[in-house]
C-alpha cells in the first residue's frame, strides 16, 4: 500500500514537472514571437550575420534560400573575408545569377581579408615549389617542358601573392622562378643576359618588395646579393653582402656566397677567411 502510494505520489509529481516544463516551453515561445526576432531578421546577409540565422529567417518566413549562398557565407565567416554591402546584397539575393558564375565575386568585392585565409595559399605555394623541382629536373633533358613548368610555378606563386602580397617567401621564391626562366630562354635563343629583360625586371620588383618588408633580413639581403652578381654587379652584390653579415654575421650561406664573390674579384686573402670562419664551426657542413 505505501509503495502504491509512493508510485503515485512520483506519477503525480512527475505529471506535475512535465505540466510546468509545458507550461514554460510555451510561454518562451509566446514570448520569443511576440518580441518577434526571427521575423525582423534583414532579407539580406551582413558581415556580422550568421549563416544559421539566415535559415531560421528562411525557415520562420517561408522563404526560400539558396544552399549555394550558404555554403558561400560559411566559408565567408571561416576565412575572414568581408564582402562589401552591395557584393553581400547582391550574393544573397543572386543578383544578376551571380551564383550561377564560376566566379561569383572578384577582389573589388572583397573589403578585408582574415589571418586566416593568409594561410590557405600555402598549397599554391607548395604546388609552384614542386613545378620548379620539376623544371631544374628536366631542364637538361626536355627545355621547353622546363620552361613550362617554370610558366606554370610562376602563376601558382602569383596566385598566393595576389591574395597576401606581403608573404616574404613567395616574393622570394617567385622572383628566382623568374630568373630561371629568364635563363632558360635565352639558352634555347642564345640571347645574352640583359637587366632590362621582362622577367628579370619582375624579379628585382620582388626582391625589392621582399626587402622592404623586412630590411634586415640576411637571406633576403643574400639573394638580392646574388641576383646582382649573376647581373655582373659586383658593386651592388658585394654592398648587399656586407649588409647580410652587418645583420647576421654567423650566416653560413652568406658567408660562403661573399667568399667566392671575393674569390672571383682576386681578393683571395679576404674570401679564406670566410672560408675558414664557416669550416672553424662545430655544426660545420659544406
Amino acid at each position: 500500500s505505501s509503495s502504491a502510494s509512493g508510485g503515485l505520489a512520483s506519477s503525480s509529481s512527475s505529471s506535475s514537472t512535465s505540466s510546468s516544463t509545458t507550461s514554460s516551453l510555451s510561454s518562451s515561445s509566446s514570448s520569443l514571437s511576440s518580441s518577434g526576432p526571427l521575423t525582423d531578421q534583414p532579407k539580406v546577409a551582413t558581415n556580422a550575420a550568421s549563416t544559421m540565422r539566415a535559415i531560421f529567417y528562411a525557415q520562420s518566413t517561408d522563404a526560400s534560400i539558396d544552399m549555394r549562398w550558404l555554403l558561400l557565407d560559411r566559408v565567408r565567416q571561416m576565412t575572414g573575408l568581408h564582402f562589401t554591402d552591395q557584393a553581400l546584397v547582391d550574393l544573397s539575393t543572386n543578383q544578376n545569377g551571380k551564383l550561377d558564375k564560376a566566379k561569383p565575386f572578384n577582389r573589388s568585392d572583397i573589403v578585408e581579408t582574415g589571418e586566416r585565409i593568409k594561410h590557405i595559399n600555402v598549397v599554391s605555394h607548395a604546388e609552384g615549389y614542386l613545378l620548379v623541382v620539376k623544371a631544374m629536373e628536366v631542364r637538361a633533358s626536355d627545355p621547353p617542358a622546363a620552361i613550362a613548368s617554370l610558366r606554370q610555378a610562376i602563376l601558382k606563386f602569383e596566385e598566393v601573392l595576389n591574395s597576401n602580397s606581403t608573404s616574404k617567401i613567395t616574393l622570394k621564391h617567385c622572383a628566382r622562378a623568374l630568373l630561371l626562366l629568364d635563363e632558360e630562354l635565352r639558352r634555347l635563343s642564345k640571347e645574352p643576359f640583359d637587366m632590362a629583360r621582362p622577367n628579370v625586371l619582375r624579379a628585382k620588383g620582388y626582391f625589392d618588395k621582399a626587402l622592404e618588408i623586412d630590411p634586415e633580413d640576411a637571406q633576403t639581403l643574400c639573394q638580392l646579393a646574388q641576383f646582382y652578381e649573376s647581373c655582373g654587379d659586383t658593386a651592388n652584390a658585394e654592398r648587399h653582402y656586407l649588409r647580410a653579415l652587418e645583420h647576421d654575421p654567423t650566416d653560413v650561406e652568406v658567408m660562403r656566397a661573399y667568399g667566392c664573390l671575393l674569390e672571383t674579384m682576386g681578393q683571395y686573402d679576404a674570401a679564406e677567411q670566410f672560408f675558414e670562419r664557416i669550416t672553424n664551426r662545430d655544426d660545420y657542413r659544406w
